[in-house]
């Protein structure tokens, strides 16, 4: 019974991945990898070129493709001199059961439509096949892939336990701490709160025995992180029990947040990172480092430029930010603070948290000029600046670029309210 729940969790996640608009081989690995534990940027664009019977040729179905990729990630070899017979010989099976099951394994014959003709295209769209076909495809070559993976190694799908919701304490934290810093950028504000704001600070792990498969941070009582698979982020946002929230989480698991809470103000964000010798700085204007004579003139700043997300800023937080060591960098014409930046660095990686100019002064590189410097001093000290920026802002995106920032991964931003709630 426990392997036939696992086995069917297994097959939604990858249904969810498709339903999300992955493609069949980014479906399989998203939901394989998730199980194998094995998180990695290249997951799922390694796929990606093999959807549709790899790049749309009608060759070996996806789904297919997307299952010998995740196999290859358990059984796969790094070396030469790990002799087998067949080292490819979960691929080798995995196409001998599909087409036991469906009776071929090339997109074309499985669709009966030559995607690479705008005649096949035209009927694979109208009558639907991405639902009516592809779709059990996908389903089919994951739940092969699971049955491999349980009969050919010892992760003991036959009797894991159930998830538990548990808080993370002392006993906990060894675990803690190697998922995060398996991924840093990604884990960013679990590892600062938990290690520097630990009294504001309340962080849910997801287990199943001793793993974790996702974790939610509450800061402060409002602002939230989740982190985990579809099994785990659901659970976690059950047991949340806030009125107000601003929230963060993976782009899969806004369904969940959205069945508990109304949004007031949401967006999707990108995070990008830089590392050190892969910056281009390009200072062309004078910086000054603020002081606590300038943070109601930065508060101001900030306010105009976002009035939507830094609404509540004062001059006294920034100068609480200020004392608590953070970087205030700006740029004054004639005197007057015209635009700034601030940056948080930690022994993991600094991160630019603002990059504000006033409106008649955009336009003339100063926010170019003020990321450059803050990239100059973290880089400085440790290899990795992170900068959140929302997806659709693309001129801030363009100045990150040009200093040297890549995209890594996007996310649900939200502000809201409970449903349900009560007006005050």
């Amino acid at each position: 019974m426990v392997y036939l729940k696992k086995r069917e969790k297994v097959i939604e996640f990858a249904k969810s991945h498709a339903a999300n608009g992955f493609l069949c081989s980014e479906s399989v690995l998203l939901a394989i990898s998730d199980l194998l534990e094995i998180k990695d940027e290249l997951i799922p664009k390694i796929a990606t070129g093999f959807g549709a019977g790899i790049g749309g040729c009608g060759s070996v179905c996806g789904a297919i493709s997307g299952g010998i990729i995740a196999l290859g990630l358990k059984f796969g070899r790094n070396d030469v001199k790990e002799q087998a017979v067949r080292p490819y010989w979960f691929g080798q099976e995995l196409l001998e059961r599909f087409k036991r099951e469906y009776g071929h394994i090339t997109c074309r014959e499985l669709t009966g439509c030559n995607l690479k003709t705008e005649e096949g295209r035209g009927k694979y769209a109208e009558q639907n096949m991405w639902e009516t076909r592809c779709r059990q495809y996908i389903e089919g070559a994951t739940a092969i892939v699971f049955d491999l993976v349980s009969e050919k190694s010892k992760l003991g799908l036959t009797g894991e336990k159930e998830m538990e919701i548990v808080s993370l304490g002392p006993a906990l934290e060894p675990i803690f701490w190697k998922r995060v810093n398996r991924d840093i950028p990604h884990y960013y504000f679990f590892a600062l709160d938990w290690k520097y704001n630990r009294d504001k600070t309340k962080v849910l792990l997801a287990l199943e025995g001793n793993r974790i498969d996702g974790m939610m941070l509450v800061y402060d009582q409002r602002i939230v992180q989740l982190r985990g698979n579809f099994e785990a982020a659901k659970a976690l946002c059950e047991k949340l029990d806030l009125e107000k929230v601003e929230f963060q989480a993976l782009d899969q698991h806004k369904q969940y947040i959205l069945k508990k809470y109304k949004p007031t103000w949401s967006h999707q964000i990108m995070l990008m990172t830089l590392k050190r010798a892969e910056e281009r700085l390009q200072k062309e204007h004078p910086i000054v480092e603020l002081e606590i004579s300038d943070a109601e003139r930065a508060a101001a700043i900030m306010r105009d430029s976002d009035p939507e997300y830094w609404e509540e800023q004062t001059g006294q937080r920034i100068v609480e930010r200020m004392n608590q060591g953070a970087i205030w960098l700006g740029i004054k014409i004639n005197g007057e603070l015209v635009s700034l930046g601030s940056a948080r660095l930690t022994e993991w990686a600094g991160l630019i948290g603002v990059v504000a100019t006033q409106e008649d002064h955009r336009n003339r590189g100063y926010a170019t000029s003020i990321v450059s410097e803050l990239v100059r001093q973290i880089l400085g000290k440790m290899s990795t600046a992170l900068i959140y920026v929302l997806t659709d802002n693309q001129p801030a995106i363009r100045v990150y670029s040009k200093v040297g920032f890549k995209p890594y991964r996007t996310y649900f931003f939200m502000r809201g309210e409970r449903l349900g709630k009560k007006p005050t």
